[in-house]
């Protein structure tokens, strides 16, 4: 009997903690909904193209799957040419003279090193949170996070190559 609720309980906790895939159309929804109040309180207009290329980078980075975490390799090359103190992504990070691994969570694969905090690593943490909170299936406080994001930096989207051009009206056709 104690075999079988050990076992129970094993498989329900990998199942709370594999966070989940989100719908394309439904993160389209809640990004519109977040830039949307966001652009009335302070008065810009909602541009549909920013929240298309938000989703079509999540798509390629993530796969929609909240629970995506991924490692990013510095290369010492990359590191060479960049050394001033205040170079790199977001005019943050400190470029050194060897690799720097950097762990990429959630949809949005966002890093250890700027967003959030992941009890080892040195960090801005800019969204000031914990970076398990960007893998679990609750994506409100990753939407808040990237909207914080677009609020101090006023991101220019590199995210992927293929998102750079995309179009809002073909990008999502099979969303109601």
């Amino acid at each position: 009997m104690r075999v079988l609720v050990v076992c129970l309980l094993a498989v329900l906790g990998c199942s709370v903690a594999e966070g989940a895939i989100v719908p394309k159309c439904e993160l389209k929804q809640k990004l519109t909904d977040k830039f949307r109040v966001q652009a009335k309180k302070e008065g810009v207009e909602f541009d549909d193209t920013v929240v298309a290329k938000i989703v079509c980078h999540v798509e390629y980075a993530s796969g929609f799957n909240t629970s995506a975490v991924n490692e990013l390799t510095v290369a010492k090359e990359h590191n060479n040419r960049r050394k001033r103190e205040d170079s790199g992504v977001f005019g943050l990070a400190k470029y050194e003279d060897t690799e720097t691994v950097w762990t990429l969570y959630g949809l949005f694969q966002l890093s250890n090193h700027l967003i959030c905090n992941d009890g080892t690593t040195e960090t801005h943490n800019i969204c000031d949170m914990d970076c398990d909170k960007l893998i679990d299936d609750n994506i409100e406080d990753d939407l808040d996070c990237v909207l914080t994001l677009f609020k101090i930096f006023v991101i220019k989207l590199i995210f992927q190559d293929d998102c750079i051009y995309v179009i809002p009206s073909e990008y999502f056709k099979e969303c109601v």
